[in-house]
């Protein structure tokens, strides 16, 4: 949810998800996840096994492809590297944005690759430090193609490496620098230290009651100057923050600062900018304490383990997101993007529930793949970031709301969803709009006021 809509934000660990789709960060899915084995450093990314699937095929023309016209790149194969926060302090935060590069690089490849190259990404594992991040970019930077759905928390290291090897970076930044990087792109990136107004102003239409609110996040530097924009995008619409504070990772009790919001006479709380495990001991110390303001939020809401970890203290709380539901087949059925997404999913990951992560690493690979086609057979750089910044639009063949120009470049994607979690269904169920994306608000809230979107819709 970090550059989401603080624009990719993003939704997310506001949030990662929400952040990243909202623009700042977006929801963290559970520690629990199947993710890749080992510690800190790289996991090989080769997709497993391949069927056919239904697309457009790029084959290579019958003079040949060029062969190795840049790094990481051969007649045969395109080699990237996925940057995630595997190990360390956050404990997997997000494996999911691998795994969803992966599944979008197996259906490309099963329907023969790009122009007879397959893609194939190395996963590198952050160890959440910025340290670790530094160390496995430099490794990998000057010999893969480009970096491609890339989240972590600690960005902020492999910016250098990433930087002085002039590879292109598809994916979340959390480090406002990578927005005057040249080889930045993101499918929904707007202007830096922006977020979409949106979903604020749909809370304060749908809770007209709710004239206060509290914030509580993780106290990690990557976050805490996306959370002056969170805080004014409450502003922004009316609600006033009378609580706002950052918690370290790993707290445990959670009764001093949920005693403090209730005190400060909070009428709801967003805890988006958290993790999972601390949204759920928040609503657990909430539930203890008595208390049930009119509006909770938090991307992690919409989680398969949310409720079953939650129980009663976990219903009613409400979660946006800027793509379609990804645990809902019915929701996910109504755009071929969506459709794919599911199929490739549960082919590569079986058994594991796809999370907003997987989502944002779908979505950057097909940014990224669409540049790739854009470049044609003789591979550049230059010629693939050339390629994304032609695109009229971009939505991921539904996936997303869509994206008008700039694509991947100075936009926001303003679009989103709301659902909440419902004892009755046992999941977060969409409550808004009814059917497609809110594309409405196209004002973005900045440290300095609301501005206009360069071109969401």
């Amino acid at each position: 949810m970090f550059d989401y809509r603080v624009s990719r934000s993003r939704r997310t660990v506001a949030t990662l998800a929400s952040f990243c789709a909202a623009g700042l960060l977006a929801a963290c899915s559970s520690a629990s996840s199947s993710a890749p084995s080992g510690g800190a450093g790289a996991t090989s990314g080769a997709p497993a096994g391949q069927s056919a699937a239904t697309s457009t095929a790029y084959p290579a023309p019958s003079g040949g492809n060029g062969g190795a016209t840049a790094a990481g790149v051969t007649a045969t194969e395109i080699k990237t590297a996925t940057l995630y926060d595997g190990s360390g302090a956050a404990g997997g935060l997000n494996p999911g944005i691998l795994r969803g590069v992966q599944a979008y690089y197996a259906y490309i490849n099963a329907e023969g690759g790009v122009y007879g190259r397959k893609l194939v990404t190395t996963g590198l594992d952050s160890g959440y430090t910025p340290t670790s991040s530094a160390s496995v970019c430099t490794q990998y930077a000057g010999s893969v193609f480009a970096f491609v759905g890339s989240l972590s928390v600690v960005d902020s290291g492999c910016l250098p490496p990433v930087q002085k090897a002039k590879v292109p970076y598809i994916g979340v930044k959390i480090d406002p620098e990578f927005s005057s990087y040249t080889g930045y792109r993101d499918f929904e990136s707007g202007p830096p230290s922006s977020l979409a107004q949106g979903p604020f102003a749909y809370y304060a239409k749908s809770h007209p009651s709710v004239k206060k609110i509290a914030m509580i996040w993780v106290n990690n530097p990557g976050l805490a100057p996306y959370e002056k924009i969170w805080a004014a995008g409450w502003e922004s619409v009316g609600i006033q923050v009378v609580y706002n504070t950052g918690v370290n990772p790993g707290t445990s009790n959670y009764t001093p600062y949920v005693v403090a919001a209730k005190n400060a006479g909070a009428q709801g709380i967003d805890t988006s900018t958290t993790s999972l495990s601390d949204t759920t001991l928040i609503a657990k110390t909430m539930d203890q304490q008595g208390w049930n303001p009119a509006l909770k939020v938090s991307a992690f809401a919409y989680d398969k383990d949310w409720l079953p970890e939650t129980g009663n203290a976990g219903v009613g709380w409400e979660a946006y997101i800027g793509e379609l539901p990804f645990l809902s087949p019915s929701d996910l059925s109504v755009a071929p993007g969506g459709k794919l997404f599911s199929t490739w999913m549960t082919k590569q990951f079986p058994g594991v529930s796809p999370d907003v992560y997987a989502a944002f690493g779908w979505t950057n690979a097909a940014l990224f793949v669409q540049g790739l086609v854009k470049a044609g057979p003789d591979l550049t750089a230059a010629a693939m970031l050339a390629g994304i910044d032609s695109l009229a639009s971009f939505n991921a063949d539904g996936m997303i709301g869509t994206q008008n120009k700039p694509v991947g470049g100075h936009n926001v994607n303003s679009c989103f969803i709301v659902l909440e979690d419902q004892a009755s269904t046992g999941v977060a169920t969409r409550i808004y709009p009814k059917t497609g994306f809110d594309c409405s608000n196209q004002k973005l809230v900045t440290a300095n006021g609301l501005i206009n979107s360069p071109g969401a819709g």
